[in-house]
């Protein structure tokens, strides 16, 4: 869904849906809100299956975590009380660990190359795993969404240096909370629709996104 800078490709995700699902008003559930990008997008999905199938299929879109938050969303479809979310790799690997590898720092070359190999043969026995274990199939595995970018309150980072002491907020991700341990910072897992508050309220010093969501979601403002 989006690749990082620093940590190559993360937050690349595809919205997934419940195979069983045989409902004709399907309920899709995401974090992002609807002044975002992709908030928009997947409105926009919902329209175009709605159209596409002459209303046979209903897609009611609830945005920006009105169901709950960003993991619990994911298992909710899991467990069939949701048929479509838009979970991050980070989220999905609550299920399916090997689902974290594309968040591994430095692993991608570009975009080109992650693309690619999630897309692969590669990485069926991973997705395998969660349709066979968790009766859950990809609608599609990987989008572009953009570089992703660190801002910080007082403190300009231009080198792994510069993150000595921060507390950067963090999914609820190992890998990423490995790597920001590494660079010398203290990784702070936050919900994604928490973050501006903590920001705010200075729980963290720093976060990092792509610049769409930095912008939609106003973190430059703190």
């Amino acid at each position: 869904m989006i690749l990082r800078r620093i940590a190559a490709a993360a937050l690349l995700a595809g919205s997934l849906i419940a195979s069983a699902a045989q409902a004709q008003t399907l309920r899709f559930g995401h974090a992002n809100t609807t002044a975002e990008i992709a908030g928009e997008l997947f409105q926009e999905f919902a329209e175009r299956v709605n159209k596409g199938t002459g209303g046979a299929v209903t897609i009611r879109v609830f945005p920006a975590e009105q169901l709950g938050k960003e993991v619990d969303l994911f298992k909710q479809v899991k467990e069939g009380a949701l048929d479509l979310s838009a979970p991050s790799m980070a989220a999905a690997s609550s299920l399916v660990p090997a689902l974290e590898i594309p968040s591994a720092p430095f692993l991608w070359k570009d975009w080109t190359e992650a693309e690619a190999v999630i897309r692969s043969d590669a990485f069926d026995p991973i997705f395998d795993e969660l349709r066979d274990k968790h009766n859950i199939v990809p609608v599609t595995r990987i989008w572009y969404w953009g570089w992703r970018n660190m801002t910080t309150l007082d403190r300009a980072v231009k080198k792994p240096e510069d993150l000595q002491g921060l507390k950067i907020r963090v999914p609820e991700s190992p890998v990423w909370v490995e790597m920001i341990k590494a660079y010398g910072a203290a990784p702070t897992p936050v919900p994604f629709g928490e973050v501006y508050t903590a920001l705010q309220q200075k729980t963290v010093d720093g976060q990092e996104n792509p610049i769409p969501t930095i912008f939609s979601r106003k973190f430059y403002e703190v």
